[in-house]
């Protein structure tokens, strides 16, 4: 996970503008850390007996949903670490995370932030190409301040 967030943190780097013009990243001045612990988490705080992603949408919703839209752990965790968080960043193979991580995030008003692919695999750069997130009716979303 440590080298894939490395080569995350090195495209990121390149392209700045660009990951915060299509919502991966929420500033231009996001600084890669020489060094740094890596704390990771799930969204989820239940164990199951599969990956997350071989789940259907709907049961990963109700997983989800009897948690009232809220995550206690992740409110436990961010106390916890107030003040000693340099990076909030959230992974995923391309499900229901990024929303519900934003969505924390956003009520918490965590930053910095940046989203990418799940870490456990290899970064290949085509998550930082994907198309720009925008609505037709008005206009472009921008990321929270």
């Amino acid at each position: 996970m440590r080298n894939n967030l490395d080569n995350t943190l090195k495209a990121y780097c390149a392209a700045q503008r660009d990951w915060v013009d299509r919502h991966l990243a929420s500033a231009i001045s996001i600084k890669k850390p020489k060094c740094f612990h890596l704390v990771v988490t799930n969204l989820s705080p239940f164990i199951t007996c599969y990956s997350w992603q071989k789940y259907e949408m709907a049961e990963r919703a109700n997983l989800l949903s009897l948690l009232g839209g809220e995550f206690p752990h992740l409110d436990e965790l961010a106390k916890k670490l107030s003040g000693k968080v340099d990076l909030w960043v959230a992974h995923s193979l391309g499900s229901e995370v990024f929303s519900l991580f934003r969505l924390w995030q956003t009520r918490r008003l965590l930053t910095p932030w940046l989203l990418t692919s799940n870490l456990s695999m290899p970064f290949t750069g085509a998550f930082s190409r994907r198309p720009r997130l925008c609505c037709t009716h008005w206009g472009t979303i921008p990321p929270p301040r």
